[in-house]
């Protein structure tokens, strides 16, 4: 264990002592505001569209689900990170680089579904990736196994 950790140090004084580019790195992201539990569960299906924006404010994104149906997506984040960022050049041209950060977990979010009198019909709290997929188009929810709290 502690050959293995004189090799780590070495090795870090070797990148250190080149031609490398070691960064401490530390960053605080803040993304809206959290909603607070006691502004969205007094929310009742047959709620009207006003109310729910009256009491939580604009949402994050807004989508349609089908032509009788669409969303409102809520999400906040507020976390301070750290990480380490290495690069190396070998030589003119050739370098290789390395990240590495604690943050970005899951971002948790509120979706309220409405139907097209713009009655509520439930709500949903879980994560945005439940929501939202990566191309940034409305994610299909599994009904099953699916990591998110169904309120209504």
């Amino acid at each position: 264990m502690r050959f293995q950790r004189h090799v780590a140090l070495a090795g870090l004084l070797a990148v250190a002592s080149s031609t490398a580019c070691v960064q401490f790195v530390y960053e605080r992201v803040n993304l809206e505001e959290p909603i607070r539990d006691a502004a969205w569960k007094p929310l009742r299906p047959g709620a009207d569209l006003q109310q729910c924006l009256d009491e939580l404010g604009a949402p994050f994104r807004v989508q349609t689900v089908t032509k009788r149906e669409f969303e409102l997506i809520y999400r906040w984040y507020q976390q301070s990170e750290w990480g380490l960022r290495v690069s190396y050049n070998f030589s003119r041209g050739l370098g290789v680089s390395y990240n590495f950060n604690n943050a970005w977990a899951d971002i948790p979010a509120l979706r309220l579904r409405f139907g097209t009198d713009c009655r509520l019909l439930d709500v949903t709290k879980g994560l945005l990736g439940d929501f939202v997929g990566p191309n940034g188009r409305r994610r299909e929810l599994r009904r099953f196994g699916e990591a998110k709290q169904r309120v209504r």
